[in-house]
C-alpha cells in the first residue's frame, strides 16, 4: 500500500496485492526397458503449477511432455513455463539381464527305449519363467521319458521376453546277434 500527500496535506492511498503462481512442480512415472537390449522404456511427466504453456527440453533432443522408445541410459528434462521459471528432473533407465538358456540331456540308453531326458537352465530376464515345449508337455524345465527326436522349448519371463532352445535326443543302433549255422550244429551234437 502507498499514501501520496500533496503540499496542502491532501492525501490519497492505494493498496495493491502482488500474487505469484503456484510452484512449478513435476511428477513422473517411468517404465524401464522390458527385455535386454530393447528400446521400449517410457517416461511419463505430469507438470503442474507455474504458468502454462510449458516447454520441454529433453537431453535426447525430444520436446514433448512424454518420451517413449528409450534404451538404457541417463535422461534429463528441463521444463520451462511461460514466465521462464524452470524445473529439472533426471532419470536412470535400466534393463533386465539378458535372458539366456542352456541344457543338459541324456540320450536314450537302448534302441527303442524311452529313457531320454532334458533339463534346461534359464537365467536373467524378469520374474517367473513359463516353459512351453513343442508338444505342450511338460510345463517346467525338466522333460523325461523321451524317445529319440528333436525337442524344443520356449521360455518366457514376466515381461514376455522369450528365449528358446532345440535339443536332439539320439538312441544307439539296434542290438543284433548274428549267428552261424555251423555253431548251431556244433552245440546240437555235443
Amino acid at each position: 500500500s502507498v499514501i501520496a500527500t500533496d503540499e496542502n496535506n491532501c492525501s490519497v492511498s492505494i493498496e495493491v496485492a502482488i500474487t505469484e503462481p503456484e510452484e512449478l512442480d513435476i511428477s513422473s512415472q517411468f517404465f524401464n526397458v522390458s527385455c535386454f537390449e530393447l528400446n521400449d522404456a517410457l517416461i511419463d511427466l505430469n507438470v503442474s503449477g507455474g504458468v502454462e504453456p510449458y516447454n520441454y527440453f529433453w537431453s535426447n533432443g525430444e520436446t514433448t511432455e512424454d518420451v517413449s522408445n528409450l534404451g538404457v541410459g541417463s535422461y534429463s528434462v528441463l521444463v520451462t513455463d511461460s514466465n521462464d521459471c524452470t524445473e529439472t528432473l533426471e532419470f536412470e533407465i535400466t534393463e533386465p539381464e539378458e535372458l539366456t538358456i542352456s541344457e543338459t540331456h541324456t540320450n536314450v540308453s537302448c534302441n527303442g527305449a524311452m529313457d531320454g531326458s532334458i533339463v534346461v537352465s534359464v537365467s536373467g530376464g524378469t520374474g517367473d519363467y513359463t516353459y512351453v515345449w513343442q508338444d505342450m508337455m511338460p510345463t517346467d524345465e525338466d522333460y523325461e521319458s523321451l524317445g529319440p527326436g528333436v525337442y524344443s522349448v520356449v521360455v518366457t519371463d514376466g515381461n514376455d521376453c522369450s528365449v528358446s532352445i532345440e535339443v536332439e535326443i539320439t538312441e544307439p543302433e539296434e542290438l543284433t546277434i548274428l549267428g552261424s549255422s555251423i555253431y548251431q550244429r556244433f552245440w546240437r551234437t555235443n
